[in-house]
């Protein structure tokens, strides 16, 4: 199967802690590839074991945890749980697109500031230019985790530029590129 750049990148952004933080795992990597490997071949009894692990995980940590602003993040985790296990009892081609686009599970917080004028850069001026728009805003940048996600974000930008993606679709994966976090809250309203 051949992956197309855009797609390549959105799935590289997506498992970069770096953009994309993950404050709570709940299904760990290992776990997450061997769910993979269960659900294409069929072993419910062992997807039921991962799913179970990772939400007995879940509860234990509720349980223990005193901080009511960090228990409900946990609350919050454990409905995105409960979610993906609706969705994969109902055979959801979007649980395909999730195991296929994350090395991991659990919810993603963006640390990227809004990237509406980054597109509009890309859009509108050469390759060159966009780059040190880039250069100039991370050096701007006094939030550390921005300024890592934007670092990251412009090896990623080059690399489609390097593939030759048109520069319009490069511009909308800019722009939209902070919104990938909402993949998570078509399971969060699916219990």
């Amino acid at each position: 199967m051949t992956v197309s750049p855009l797609d390549h990148a959105i799935r590289k952004a997506l498992n970069d802690r770096r953009i994309f933080g993950m404050p709570q795992k709940l299904i760990h990597r290992a776990d997450w590839s061997n769910l993979k490997l269960s659900i294409k071949s069929g072993k419910t009894k062992e997807v039921q074991n991962i799913l179970s692990g990772a939400e007995s995980a879940v509860c234990n940590l509720i349980s223990s945890e005193r901080d009511l602003r960090k228990k409900g993040h946990l609350e919050d985790a454990k409905k995105l749980l409960a979610g993906l296990k609706t969705k994969i009892g109902q055979q959801s081609s979007f649980v395909a697109y999730l195991l296929d686009m994350l090395d991991e599970f659990g919810p993603l917080l963006s640390n990227l500031p809004n990237m509406e004028k980054f597109g509009k850069v890309i859009e509108g001026y050469n390759h060159s230019t966009a780059e040190q728009f880039f250069l100039y805003k991370i050096q701007k940048e006094k939030n550390r985790r921005k300024k890592d996600a934007l670092c990251t974000l412009i090896e990623i930008v080059n690399e489609l530029y390097k593939s030759h993606v048109n520069p319009l679709e490069i511009a909308f994966f800019v722009r939209k590129i902070d919104s990938l976090p909402q993949i998570m809250e078509v399971l969060q309203c699916q219990q």
